[in-house]
């Protein structure tokens, strides 16, 4: 057996293996300190959900997690939404500054987007410069509404970069549970759509999946 050791504990091992072997009558116990496995493990483990640019939740993450919130949110009778954000101009500052000023530009989004959604929401970074917020618990399309105006707020104020301020902008294309989708892949395939008809149609705003 694998046992979590407290916090007052006598030992300085956090994990230990218990190994309990019955011969001849007699009961043989070897305890072996595995903090060190473990804690390898776990890192292991955070590394694999985190994106390493901006700290953020992963593709792998949200795909690990989405599935199990749809389900929370179905057992609450609760909607949940995903809002698919997608930069614009993001490409061309990358071009004009280079790659180091275009990963400084997305862990600014990262931060800014972290500070404008609720505290219980979550940002993911799915690669490149598109990022993810899910929302849960949602009883109404205005909370959606409101972060979503929320995000395309920090946008506003342009970003500081080699001594001049570049503007930038966001494409939002929103799905709701239940309504645009009842799986993971669904959801995230419909907001994705959503996003890029606000694309082709003047950007820098947000959408709703329309099924037409």
């Amino acid at each position: 057996h694998e046992i979590r050791v407290g916090a007052d504990r006598l030992i300085k091992a956090t994990w230990i293996r218990l190994k309990a072997v019955r011969a001849d009558g007699d009961l043989a116990v070897t305890i072996r300190d595995i903090s060190e496995s473990k804690a390898h493990i776990q890192e292991l483990e955070r590394r694999s959900n985190e994106d390493e640019l901006t700290g953020l939740p992963n593709r792998y993450w949200i795909h690990q997690y989405l599935p199990q919130a749809i389900e929370n949110a179905r057992g609450l009778g609760m909607q949940l939404a995903l809002l698919f954000v997608d930069l614009d101009g993001f490409k061309k500052v990358n071009d004009a500054l280079g790659h180091a000023c275009g990963d400084q530009l997305l862990r600014t989004v990262a931060k800014r987007l972290t500070i404008a959604v609720r505290p219980h929401d979550h940002v993911v970074r799915l690669g490149g410069d598109e990022f993810v917020v899910l929302l849960e618990h949602i009883e109404r399309r205005a909370d959606v509404e409101h972060v979503a105006a929320r995000v395309l707020a920090v946008f506003r104020d342009g970003f500081h970069l080699q001594q001049a301020t570049h503007m930038l902008g966001a494409s939002i294309g929103i799905s709701l549970f239940p309504e645009h989708g009842e799986d993971a892949q669904t959801l995230l395939k419909n907001a994705d759509i959503a996003m890029y008809s606000v694309k082709t149609e003047g950007k820098g705003s947000y959408r709703f999946f329309q099924s037409r």
